[in-house]
């Protein structure tokens, strides 16, 4: 509705508005960055290291497919010489590619010829990656990171 003002002849007045005072809108804002700020500070989700280590790490799924629930990771490793890495200590982490979610830890079930089977429950669909640490028989630390689509 708009009226006719009574201070000047033929002024058109708009009716006041109901608009947020400035200081609502600021906290607001501030309340909204507070909540998104846990979601940011997720854990960091790079590229692989760079393997300057000379081994080769091979990772296959079991099912090759994997979905919700149990499944099966297999890693081959080899020295830089192309021989099987026997007898390593393997450490083997699934994440979620989004923060979040708690770690899946995998446990290694047998090892022969270098290759090893490790058991992984996956919890969620989604996109994952795989960190597998190993320490060779002679002490060296080798790292990597596989990414995998869970459905």
């Amino acid at each position: 509705m708009i009226s006719r003002s009574s201070s000047e002849p033929g002024a058109l007045r708009r009716p006041p508005t109901m608009r947020p005072p400035r200081r609502a809108i600021c906290f607001a804002a501030l309340l909204l960055s507070a909540a998104l700020l846990p979601a940011a500070c997720g854990r960091m989700q790079g590229s692989a290291p760079k393997a300057d280590d000379g081994c080769s790490v091979t990772m296959v799924s079991e099912p090759a497919q994997p979905s919700v629930g149990p499944g099966a990771l297999t890693f081959t490793l080899r020295d830089p010489a192309g021989a099987p890495v026997e007898d390593a200590e393997l450490k083997v982490i699934g994440n979620m590619s989004h923060a979040g979610m708690t770690p899946v830890e995998g446990v290694v079930q047998s090892s022969a010829g270098g290759a090893y089977r490790v058991s992984m429950n996956w919890t969620m669909s989604g996109d994952w990656f795989v960190d597998l640490s190993f320490r060779t028989p002679d002490g060296k630390e080798v790292t990597r990171r596989f990414p995998i689509r869970v459905q």
